[in-house]
């Protein structure tokens, strides 16, 4: 799947401990591996923190950005998607779950449609 393209997931996390580990597996278990993860944290005061290191130091298409609880979380999302390095972007909300072959069912309809829409 070298040649395929790739997708940067964005989260925005705050105070949402108690659901990080779910959706965060949802993704690393996706059929489609060609994906990265950008994690947004706002600021937060609960052990949020300690659950996204645990996840960045298990896979390294795990990404952490901090950010000051000032930049509430609307404003989150737009900052995962500044940073995010790949073809396509996606959605994921921090309670969240995914099935396991999203992303693949996506990217195969996105690239099936492309030129329909016009980005191509």
């Amino acid at each position: 799947m070298s040649n395929q393209p790739k997708v940067s997931v964005v989260m925005a996390n705050w105070n949402n401990a108690r659901f990080l580990h779910d959706p965060i597996e949802s993704v690393v278990r996706q059929t489609f591996s060609e994906w990265e993860v950008i994690i947004v944290d706002t600021g937060s005061t609960d052990v949020s923190r300690a659950i996204l290191e645990r996840g960045a130091a298990a896979d390294q298409r795990i990404q952490i950005i901090l950010v000051p609880h000032r930049l509430n979380c609307p404003a989150a999302p737009n900052i995962g998607l500044i940073e995010a390095k790949d073809e396509f972007a996606a959605r994921i909300e921090s309670d969240d779950l995914w099935q396991p072959a999203r992303l693949e069912r996506q990217v195969v309809f996105l690239l099936r449609h492309i030129n329909f829409y016009g980005a191509g």
